[in-house]
């Protein structure tokens, strides 16, 4: 056999083994961009909310526990993303710090508007990292602050 046969046979052997690691990294990739996505889509139609029934301290609505979980899985789903781990410890900072100083089931409504910023700023970094523009506006508040993103 001369050189070009063991080429050719090679190839022949390779090529259905490389397409397959290339499919799987593919199929990969794309369930890490939808898990991603299915994480945006659903931080961006909950957002923390408060009950507005009392002036001082605001009560936090029945959503708050799957919200949490969900924000849990930031850091496994976007581990390698700095900017939204970085944003996603600001809010965990921003948040911890409100129910220490309320109690754990009650934030002051200063702090509901703390909170609310970072999770802008949060939905701001995914956005980017998702390729989506980076300017989110909602009913009460808007952050245009993507200078801290870059």
């Amino acid at each position: 056999m001369d050189v070009l046969q063991v080429i050719n046979i090679l190839a022949i052997i390779l090529s259905p083994i490389i397409a397959v690691i290339v499919g799987q990294k593919m199929q990969d990739w794309k369930s890490q961009r939808c898990e991603r996505y299915e994480i945006y889509k659903y931080l961006l139609n909950n957002t923390f909310k408060a009950d507005k029934s009392q002036d001082d301290e605001a009560i936090i609505t029945d959503k708050y526990d799957e919200l949490v979980s969900v924000m849990n899985l930031i850091p496994t789903v976007f581990y390698n993303k700095p900017k939204v781990i970085n944003a996603y410890r600001e809010m965990k900072t921003v948040h911890v710090d409100g129910l220490e100083r309320a109690g754990v089931d009650k934030l002051l409504r200063r702090d509901m508007e703390k909170i609310a910023g970072s999770h802008a700023i949060l939905l701001m970094a995914i956005a980017k990292c998702l390729g989506y523009p980076v300017e989110i506006e909602t009913f009460d508040y808007t952050i245009k602050r993507s200078d801290r993103l870059n």
